[in-house]
């Protein structure tokens, strides 16, 4: 089983990133009279992300803002980081999903990374499956979380039965 410094790192790795092509939503876009914008730059070296309905496309690398509004006062804005290329896992990242996971798929997909040693495969897994890492990483913390709460509560009954001896 993958240590929990693994699958965090195969999470950060996996999910942080956008790519050019990636589509955002917006929170506000959507209502009647909501509308979105992206942009990168500022002043007159600004560059405009084209956007179709509440979604922003996020056409190049680089910082990109993205923001909605609702046609009143309520205003979103967030900050995206497009990177050229999807980061590509490692044999030991690959193997830390595949043994993370009971999933036919992820383990199918695994293997086909591994065998295969294709980096277009590896990108794929690294964005298709990070959600593995991520799931695997909050079942550890809960498991040491229930651990430590067990042990407090057992150390709590020695000392409730060495009052009650002395």
């Amino acid at each position: 089983m993958a240590d929990i410094e693994t699958l965090t790192k195969i999470e950060t790795l996996t999910t942080e990133n956008y790519y050019p092509g990636d589509r955002v939503n917006t929170r506000y876009a959507h209502l009647s009279r909501g509308r979105c914008w992206g942009r990168q730059g500022t002043g007159a070296e600004v560059t405009w992300a084209p956007t179709s309905g509440s979604e922003v496309t996020l056409p190049a690398p680089g910082k990109w803002v993205v923001g909605s509004d609702d046609g009143y006062s309520r205003r979103d804005k967030k900050t995206y980081v497009v990177v050229a290329e999807p980061a590509t896992l490692t044999d030991e990242q690959i193997t830390a999903i595949r043994a993370a996971t009971t999933s036919a798929a992820v383990i199918e997909a695994c293997d086909a990374a591994l065998v295969d040693g294709d980096a277009a495969a590896r990108r794929n897994l690294s964005r298709r499956y990070a959600e593995v890492a991520a799931a695997e990483r909050k079942r550890i913390a809960a498991e040491r979380k229930a651990e430590r709460a067990a042990s407090a509560a057992a150390e709590a009954a020695a000392r409730a039965a060495a009052e009650v001896q002395s």
